[in-house]
């Protein structure tokens, strides 16, 4: 996400690498969109699992290593939550 934001335009089409997480809730609920964070964060607990919520990285550090993922149908409308509702 942080390379793209810097080499993307609008209508290219990019890869992006990373963990679903930038908050305890990273799902749109009943949508099959989510929240990404770049695979070059890491925010680890205690017991060494990683944190969804990345509470260790500034704010502003985190947003600018997010995205969002929305997956949409043939009509470019966002699915639902199951996978069935887009792929049959």
């Amino acid at each position: 996400m942080i390379a793209a934001r810097k080499e993307a335009k609008d209508g290219d089409a990019i890869v992006l690498a990373g963990r679903i997480g930038g908050s305890m809730k990273p799902w749109v609920e009943g949508r099959a969109t989510f929240w990404i964070v770049d695979a070059s964060l890491s925010c680890k607990e205690a017991d060494g699992t990683e944190c969804p919520e990345y509470c260790e990285i500034p704010r502003d550090e985190l947003v600018a290593a997010m995205a969002t993922v929305k997956v949409v149908d043939e009509h470019g409308q966002p699915c639902r939550w199951t996978p069935a509702s887009c792929w049959g």
